[in-house]
């Protein structure tokens, strides 16, 4: 019986770090729906600056870390793409806010700015790395179809059951 529990919990487990590697990669959609929850605004419905400053730099700080190869080539002048989504991200926000931080926090417009800035994040990564062959972020890349768990889990699920 113990043999069983440990299978079935190492599968838990796996499933779980396999499935939330795949969201972790959202970075900027993350970080704006993490502000939206965390911060307060003022009468006017503006976020306070601070909070917003916060998330915007967690935001940031996610994608160093997800993506430490576009972070290291964008800071040593390379992967001028990732200056392009920035900016694509402002255009979108601006045209489809409705003036209100706080009203924007609802607007699912407002959120697939959010989201494409996070694909096209991944286009860059995947232009600027090209020569690089960076298999991690080609895996995360396809985490809506969260191949890890449809290749790795079967896998293992056979493993240990040939060790019975």
């Amino acid at each position: 019986m113990t043999g069983r529990l440990f299978r079935a919990s190492a599968l838990a487990f796996l499933f779980i770090l396999f499935s939330g590697a795949c969201f972790a990669w959202d970075c900027a959609s993350d970080a704006y729906s993490n502000s939206c929850r965390a911060c307060t605004f003022d009468g006017a419905g503006k976020m306070l600056g601070s909070c917003s400053d916060y998330w915007t730099g967690y935001g940031k700080r996610c994608i160093s870390e997800k993506r430490p190869m576009l972070a290291w080539m964008y800071s040593n002048g390379g992967c001028s793409e990732v200056d392009a989504c920035a900016a694509e991200l402002t255009a979108c926000k601006e045209a489809v806010s409705v003036g209100s931080d706080q009203l924007d926090c609802v607007n699912p417009a407002v959120m697939q700015c959010f989201m494409q800035s996070d694909e096209c994040v991944a286009r860059a990564d995947r232009t600027c790395n090209n020569d690089l062959g960076n298999l991690v972020d080609v895996i995360a890349d396809l985490c809506p179809i969260p191949i890890l768990m449809l290749l790795g889990l079967p896998l293992l699920a056979l493993a240990f059951a040939g060790k019975r």
